[in-house]
C-alpha cells in the first residue's frame, strides 16, 4: 500500500491494444533514457478535477517524465523517486469525451442539452470512442515510462485491466475481460473503461471505474461505441458501494502488485495540482 513521504512515433492505443501511429514533430527530440526503471512511483490523489485541467496536467507531466525532469518541472524531487513517474487518482465533474476515433454519432444528445444538465463535451487524444466521466467514478491516470519498463502497448493495457480486476476482487466482485469488448465487465455489463495514449514512450490517460456513478448519464451515449453494452457500478453490483477512498486504496495496491512498484504520496503535490487547475468543480 501507499506510504506518505514529506522521439519515436506518438502512438494512440485503443483499449483492445491496437495502435495507431501519428508523426511526432521533428522538434520533439528526446535524449535516450537508460537504466532500470524505478520501483518507486508517486501517487497523487487529486480529488475532483475538471477534465481539461487533468488533460493539461497529463501532457505536462508526461513531457517531464520523458525529459527526465520531476513532474512539477523543478530540479528537486523526492530523493527515492527521482524525476518520477506518477499515478493520479481523481474524479471529474460530468464530462463526455471523444477519443481519437471520434464517435460523435454515438452521442445521443446535443452538447447544448448536456450543458444545460451541467455536463461538458470535450475532445480528447486518448484511444477509443465516446465515454462519460463524472462524480463517483474513480479515474486513474498512470504517467509511466513504458520504454524504460520495456512494456509493449498491448501488455500495458492488459495490466491496466488486471489492476481493475484485482481491485474488484478486494470487494468480492468478479471482473472479467470479454473478447472483442475492451474494458472490464461484471455479469455482462461494463464496470470500467480503458483508453490510453503513448507518446515518446510515456503513457497518458488510463482507466475509469464506476463506483457510485449515476449511470443515467450513460443513457446519453452509446458507451465506447458498443450498441448493446450495458454499464454497471460497484454500487449496483453490491447494493451499497464502499467508500471511494477504500476503492482508491484497493486500486493503488493493485497497481503495486501488477506493475511491481511501490507507491509514495508526496506531501502537497496533489493539492498543488488542484490549486493550479483553478477549481475542482
Amino acid at each position: 500500500m501507499t506510504s506518505p513521504t514529506p522521439a519515436p512515433p506518438r502512438t494512440a492505443i485503443r483499449p483492445d491494444g491496437r495502435a495507431a501511429a501519428s508523426s511526432a514533430p521533428s522538434s520533439a527530440r528526446r535524449a535516450p533514457r537508460t537504466g532500470r526503471p524505478r520501483e518507486t512511483v508517486q501517487l497523487w490523489r487529486a480529488g475532483r478535477l475538471r477534465y481539461g485541467a487533468g488533460l493539461a496536467w497529463q501532457h505536462a507531466t508526461a513531457e517531464a517524465v520523458a525529459a527526465g525532469r520531476p513532474p512539477d518541472g523543478s530540479t528537486a524531487s523526492i530523493p527515492e523517486a527521482g524525476p518520477s513517474e506518477v499515478i493520479a487518482l481523481l474524479e471529474h465533474p460530468p464530462t463526455y469525451t471523444f477519443g481519437i476515433r471520434g464517435g460523435r454519432e454515438h452521442l445521443l444528445a446535443t452538447p447544448a442539452a448536456l450543458a444545460a444538465r451541467g455536463a461538458e463535451v470535450v475532445d480528447s487524444d486518448r484511444g477509443g470512442d465516446v465515454t462519460f466521466h463524472g462524480p463517483g467514478q474513480l479515474v486513474a491516470y498512470p504517467i509511466l515510462d513504458l520504454r524504460a519498463r520495456e512494456l509493449r502497448a498491448g501488455v500495458y493495457v492488459r495490466r491496466l485491466e488486471a489492476a481493475v480486476i484485482a481491485t474488484l476482487e478486494a470487494f468480492d466482485v468478479r471482473g472479467e475481460r470479454v473478447p472483442g469488448r475492451p474494458g472490464v465487465w461484471v455479469e455482462g455489463a461494463k464496470i470500467a473503461a480503458l483508453g490510453v495514449r503513448i507518446s515518446h514512450g510515456v503513457s497518458r490517460h488510463g482507466l475509469a471505474l464506476n463506483v457510485t456513478t449515476d449511470l443515467a448519464w450513460f443513457e446519453q451515449i452509446v458507451p465506447c461505441g458498443i450498441a448493446d453494452a450495458a454499464v454497471t457500478s460497484l454500487e449496483r453490483v453490491l447494493g451499497a458501494a464502499p467508500a471511494l477512498r477504500a476503492v482508491e486504496d484497493a486500486l493503488a495496491a493493485a497497481f503495486e502488485q501488477v506493475f511491481a512498484i511501490r507507491l509514495v504520496e508526496p506531501v502537497g503535490e496533489a493539492a498543488e495540482l488542484r490549486e493550479a487547475a483553478g477549481d475542482a468543480n
